[in-house]
């Protein structure tokens, strides 16, 4: 520990300069935990939609330029789907639902997949189930929570009830499996000009919702599974594995007369894509910083060497090394390190109290990979900055510095 004490002497002795290069290798830190972290979470949703990435289809939005006199409520009619009835070897059209349950006084949202996409999109539990592997229960609807904060415990049946204008009935919730963080929703209320993998998959921030996120099939609600409170106005259109080529393509088109469509192996590679120029973007901002703070944290490193060759000298002729007058100066790069990892430590306590992982487009996913990057990011710091100093203090003759001062 003493030589990171002394080395701290000499962070202290030139404070401001050496703050500037803790906030610089903080900011480059920073730049390369959030760039990570938008390539976590984007990696992680097309890791979903890699289950039905190989299908045949289409994700369909349709059209509301004959619509515009309707209200919002009233968008999703059966005429604006009258299209799909058209199209030939069609497997499955998948909907995504929104109900309200009641509790106690309490409003919960919860999320309804249709049977086929119940299946197909299977996000990784912490415990228990998926809906769909729990045996059937009279008068019990399966679901899965994303944690158990908000009373929804597992194993645990909760009685709720569900309303609508013509419809009021008692339900049971069975939780059969908690969810792993970080956590997400199927959803198909994405619009555009292009639509990704990544973009049917919403980030669900537990906290700021108010609310676990409940997820089940709509199939298990039986009788009352028209009493949702939303449906999503775009469809996923799945087609017959054998469909032939002529037949998919005239499908394509006649979707593409009554709105926006893109196909699912599209929507696939432009996920990867997203990641790739993602990259691509951040990746200059990312060195320019980097580099900044770590040639000035080398020169620093250097000048602080040859500052102290007289002390060092002076060291050595009392029975001290050069290995150890070089760790002194690994003891100054520590406390620059160790500030900057401070520093990093509360800016990203402040944007998870903030919700800014979750909310203002900023989905940021902190995983294990985040730390072996800082940790690298470091390391390399720490060796560039040491190479020239060890040179100088390798060739360098106490006496003669002595006789020079």
């Amino acid at each position: 520990m003493k030589f990171l004490d002394l080395g701290f002497r000499i962070f202290c002795r030139n404070t401001v300069l050496n703050l500037i290069l803790v906030c610089q290798l903080a900011a480059s830190l920073v730049l390369v935990n959030i760039t990570l972290g938008q390539l976590n979470g984007q990696r992680l949703t097309l890791t979903f939609f890699e289950s039905i990435a190989g299908e045949k289809g289409a994700y369909f939005m349709p059209s509301i330029e004959d619509y515009l006199s309707l209200q919002v409520d009233a968008l999703d009619t059966p005429e604006r789907y009258s299209i799909l009835e058209e199209l030939s070897g069609v497997k499955a059209v998948s909907a995504c639902y929104q109900f309200t349950f009641y509790r106690e006084g309490e409003i919960f949202e919860a999320f309804a997949y249709d049977s086929y996409m119940s299946e197909k999109i299977r996000l990784p539990l912490l415990k228990g189930v998926w809906f769909t592997e729990f045996p059937a229960e009279e008068g019990v609807v399966p679901v899965v929570v994303g944690s158990e904060d908000h009373g929804f415990i597992y194993g645990q049946t909760i009685p709720v009830n569900i309303r609508d204008a013509d419809t009021q009935a008692a339900l049971n919730l069975k939780v059969v499996g908690v969810l792993r963080q970080p956590l997400y929703a199927l959803g198909y209320s994405r619009g555009g000009t292009t639509i990704t993998g990544n973009d049917i998959f919403e980030r669900y921030d537990e906290n700021y919702r108010g609310g676990p996120l409940i997820i089940f099939s709509r199939e298990a609600l039986a009788e009352y599974r028209d009493c949702y409170f939303s449906k999503h106005v775009n469809r996923l259109v799945f087609f017959d594995e054998n469909i032939g080529s002529e037949e998919y393509r005239r499908n394509l088109e006649l979707m593409s007369t009554r709105g926006f469509v893109q196909t699912i192996d599209e929507m696939y590679a432009l996920g990867r894509k997203e990641i790739g120029d993602n990259i691509k973007s951040m990746l200059p901002f990312i060195i320019c910083t980097f580099s900044i703070a770590a040639v000035g944290l080398a020169s620093l490193t250097i000048l602080n060497a040859i500052r102290q060759r007289k002390i060092f000298a002076i060291y050595y002729l009392c029975g001290s090394k050069w290995k150890d007058c070089f760790k002194i100066l690994a003891g100054y790069l520590l406390t620059v390190i160790i500030l900057s990892l401070s520093l990093l430590a509360f800016v990203y306590g402040m944007a998870l109290l903030a919700g800014n992982f979750y909310r203002r487009g900023l989905f940021i996913y902190i995983s294990f990979n985040n730390l072996l990057a800082t940790l690298g990011l470091c390391l390399v710091v720490i060796i560039l900055s040491l190479v020239i100093p060890y040179l100088i203090l390798k060739n360098t003759y106490p006496a003669e510095i002595l006789r020079e001062n």
